[in-house]
């Protein structure tokens, strides 16, 4: 597996980027995190085993290699219209 590495914005940047707005919104990040679907016919790669059966997740969950940049980048390119 090839780790996608995302670099963290400094505070200092978003707070510049900021500026002085004035509107802001909350975001539930964790109902959007545990929306993302993991691509069909790869879900075995998430795929783990208990005492009573086998799961084959169809979601990604914190733990996963890549799951918590591959959620940055889909928040990237779904509000890239309001960051820039």
């Amino acid at each position: 597996m090839i780790k996608n590495e995302y670099p963290l914005p400094l505070i200092m940047d978003i707070l510049n980027r900021v500026g002085k707005r004035k509107v802001f919104t909350n975001l539930d990040l964790r109902w959007g995190y545990n929306n993302v679907r993991i691509k069909k016919g790869d879900e075995w790669k998430a795929a783990f085993t208990t005492h009573i059966r086998a799961y084959e997740p169809t979601i990604i969950y914190f733990g996963l290699t890549n799951s918590p940049t591959t959620f940055q980048t889909i928040m990237n390119d779904l509000f890239q219209d309001l960051i820039n």
